[in-house]
């Protein structure tokens, strides 16, 4: 199954919880990159026979001819981002993929799914993929609405980088750190990382007030991947945080 994100079944888990909270999202007004979700039973296939069936790559071809390239190419397994677990840059995400390369871009999703032997191998992973529309960022970043540095939800933290945030997630840049107090929008706290993001006043209130938005729809603290992009907020995935 192939389904636009907007349109996703949210009650049945056969795309994976990073797809399902994205289209959550959508229907609820936050703006979030358009994208298509695939279902498990794609990778099922896959892991048998050892390729994508004509029927894959024929509805990818269809479905994202009507949406503009590049695009990024995520994991979305249903072992990702529960209340217990986020496995977190754990999966193979594809950045930049054209129209002509995201058979393979899938392929390699699929791959981190099958060869994954980290902690907690042995789950019984099944592998949703993401596929949405890749939007240039002038920075980007994960925000925990939940400050976790301090253990108070009176404040949240931000990790800001340039350009990517998968940057942040893979670990391959130590970035910008800003903790906020929630009422007044002061900044309490700053590490500038490897490249210093300056926090404009404007998207400093982007962030407490959708950092808010978000946190009230899914009614607990929330550890949020977005970019800002000609000062418009994307979300690109929300979960749970379990570090708290």
């Amino acid at each position: 199954m192939i389904s636009n994100l907007r349109d996703l079944p949210t009650q049945e888990d056969v795309f994976g919880n990073k797809a399902r909270n994205l289209s959550i999202l959508i229907n609820q007004g936050i703006l979030v990159p358009e994208g298509i979700a695939v279902s498990f039973e794609h990778y099922l296939e896959y892991i048998a026979s050892g390729k994508l069936s004509p029927y894959l790559r024929e509805e990818l071809s269809k479905t994202l001819g009507k949406i503009p390239g590049p695009y990024a190419v995520r994991s979305s397994a249903n072992v990702e981002d529960s209340g217990k677990r986020s496995y977190a840059g754990q999966f193979r995400t594809v950045l930049e993929v054209s129209i002509q390369n995201i058979c393979d871009a899938v392929k390699e999703v699929y791959n981190s799914g099958r060869d994954f032997d980290g902690v907690y191998a042995d789950t019984g992973i099944q592998m949703g993929v993401l596929i949405q529309q890749m939007i240039p960022a002038d920075i980007s970043g994960v925000i925990f609405t939940y400050d976790i540095v301090n253990q108070t939800s009176d404040s949240l933290l931000v990790e800001l980088a340039q350009g990517s945030c998968d940057s942040i997630v893979s670990g391959k840049t130590n970035p910008s750190m800003y903790i906020i107090r929630k009422d007044s929008g002061e900044i309490i706290f700053f590490e500038e990382g490897d490249q210093n993001v300056v926090l404009s006043e404007e998207h400093k209130l982007q962030i407490l007030g959708n950092a808010s938005r978000i946190e009230k729809v899914f009614k607990k603290p929330q550890d949020i991947e977005f970019l800002i992009n000609s000062d418009k907020f994307y979300s690109l995935q929300s979960r749970d945080i379990t570090t708290i």
